[in-house]
C-alpha cells in the first residue's frame, strides 16, 4: 500500500470529521502537514491502513473535542488544524462571509 493511498484514505476519512462538525456550526480544515503526520503516524507495514482511524481519533478528534467542551472554540468557528513542534495544534479564524 503506498503513502499517496493512505493519504486519500486519510481525506476520506477527514472528509467524515468535517462533516460531523458542519452539523455543530463548526469549520475544521486540515494543513497537509498534518495529513502528511497522520500518514506517517496511521500507516503500518504489518497493518496497512488499519491503526489511521485510531490515529486520526488521537491527533485530532479527541484534543479538538476537549478545546470545544473547554470553551476554546465558539459555535460558527472556523477551526484550522496545524503542525507546531511535532504536535497538531488548532486555531481559530472568524467566519468568512458567503
Amino acid at each position: 500500500m503506498s503513502k499517496e493511498f493512505i493519504k486519500q484514505i486519510a481525506d476520506i476519512q477527514l472528509k467524515e470529521l468535517q462533516k460531523r462538525l458542519t452539523k455543530h456550526n463548526y469549520r475544521l480544515t486540515v494543513t497537509n502537514r498534518v495529513k502528511e503526520k497522520l500518514t506517517e503516524e496511521g500507516f503500518d507495514p504489518h497493518f496497512g491502513a488499519r491503526p489511521l482511524k485510531r490515529t486520526i481519533q488521537q491527533m485530532i478528534e479527541n484534543p479538538l473535542s476537549i478545546e470545544i467542551l473547554e470553551g476554546r472554540f465558539t459555535e460558527g468557528s472556523e477551526i484550522n488544524a496545524d503542525m507546531k513542534n511535532g504536535k497538531v495544534v488548532f486555531t481559530a479564524s472568524e467566519p468568512t462571509a458567503i
